[in-house]
């Protein structure tokens, strides 16, 4: 019974991995023999295409090679005897399960850095985009896995440890419990986490803030603050979000952002982004994923109490559990992602609507042109692969309900 229950959950997340194989391999070919779309012909240059296609394709190759690197780090911590290994280290009793959490979490973050690597200074380098020094990506490394030794042990899932070593009974508590933890980050990812790695300085007074400002109160919502985010210290990428919780919600901009569009264009981009705060799409989605997550971790305490955790190489303790959740439950609900991806796609299409609504569409469409340019992204994808994975929808579909939404 435990050997196959290890084989099932194997062959069930290696079948995930071989579907965004096959899916990574149609959109290469897509973006290979890509032309312009009509609606980009003149604003789009042919050699700027080819190179916004070649960039996606060597993104794909990077980003699958890190899904296969991140089945072999969970093959490697659960059958390979990782966690086991770690789990003698530590002293017995709640601490000793706190401290595994807090040692698991901090290595695997470390283990999961040669992909980044790649992506950083072979890729992102190649294409002109990276400026990030080996010493900032080294210094970054290290804050991300004492964030995630911190998160995973003390700041969330630990307060968990205690509830589930009740047993059964406790695992809805525990479930609960990882909600509100979520919650808690909502609040502090733009006031404490954010500041870790990059500087923000305030928008200063002036034209475009005035009119930053009119526009959030002309749709009824309200910003505790307006910053410049210094993205060009890392990448050439530009980009904007409206981010927090309750009202300790931020206005972010990238330096790059600014120096590219104008006025109306960032005022039209800061729409869109404000849209999604006042439809609900990220008090929606964050729901939909705090439903799914107090499924996983009442599943996740149902299986070890009945030792299928341990089939896969996993001690009978709650913070092995915790740990194998950590690294299983995400390559395991792989067939929920078309859905999940379905349901962002349409939140953009409500956004931009929102944005043209609220400020200038043409304005809108403007900005979205230079920022596809930019950013190299390719202008339409591989349908099958757009609706497995694309979170935002292909830019042609985009402009195109965009245009005939202000006509």
């Amino acid at each position: 019974m435990a050997s196959t229950i290890s084989l099932l959950v194997m062959i069930w997340v290696l079948l995930g991995w071989a579907v965004q194989a096959y899916l990574a391999r149609r959109q290469a070919r897509f973006l290979a023999t890509a032309r312009v779309p009509a609606m980009f012909a003149d604003s789009v240059a042919p050699d700027k295409h080819a190179r916004a296609c070649a960039y996606g394709r060597a993104r794909l190759l990077t980003r699958l090679a890190d899904s296969g690197w991140t089945v072999l780090l969970a093959v490697v911590w659960t059958l390979g005897g990782g966690l086991a290994a770690l789990a003698a280290l530590m002293p017995a009793g709640w601490v000793g399960q706190v401290l595994l959490l807090a040692a698991f979490a901090g290595i695997h973050e470390c283990l999961r850095v040669p992909p980044r690597l790649i992506q950083v200074f072979v890729v992102d380098t190649r294409f002109g985009f990276n400026r990030m020094t080996p010493l900032l990506f080294a210094r970054d490394a290290l804050i991300k896995a004492a964030l995630a030794a911190a998160l995973l042990a003390g700041g969330g899932l630990a307060l968990l440890l205690p509830v589930m070593l009740m047993g059964p009974p406790g695992w809805g508590l525990s479930a609960l419990a990882a909600v509100l933890a979520g919650g808690f980050l909502l609040w502090a990812q733009p006031r404490l986490i954010a500041p870790l790695f990059n500087r923000f300085e305030a928008l200063e007074q002036g034209p475009l803030r005035e009119r930053l400002e009119a526009m959030i109160e002309r749709c009824g919502a309200r910003a505790e603050s307006m910053f410049v985010m210094d993205g060009s210290r890392r990448s050439a990428l530009a980009n904007a979000y409206f981010a927090g919780f309750g009202r300790a919600k931020r206005v972010v901009l990238f330096d790059t952002l600014i120096r590219e569009l104008d006025d109306d264009e960032i005022e039209a981009v800061l729409a869109h982004e404000l849209g999604h705060d006042r439809e609900g799409h990220i008090r929606r989605h964050y729901a939909r994923l705090g439903g799914l997550l107090m499924v996983g971790i009442v599943g996740l305490g149902a299986a070890g109490e009945w030792g299928w955790l341990g089939a896969l190489g996993v001690p009978a303790m709650a913070g092995a559990w915790l740990a194998a959740g950590y690294l299983l439950l995400p390559l395991m609900a792989w067939p929920l992602q078309p859905w999940l991806a379905a349901c962002l796609r349409r939140y953009e299409f409500e956004a931009d609507a929102f944005a043209v609504r609220h400020a200038d569409a043409g304005a809108l469409v403007s900005a979205l042109h230079k920022l596809l340019t930019r950013n190299a992204a390719a202008l339409a994808a591989d349908p099958l692969y757009a609706a497995f994975h694309a979170s935002h929808p292909p830019p042609d579909q985009r402009l195109a309900a965009l245009q005939q939404g202000s006509s």
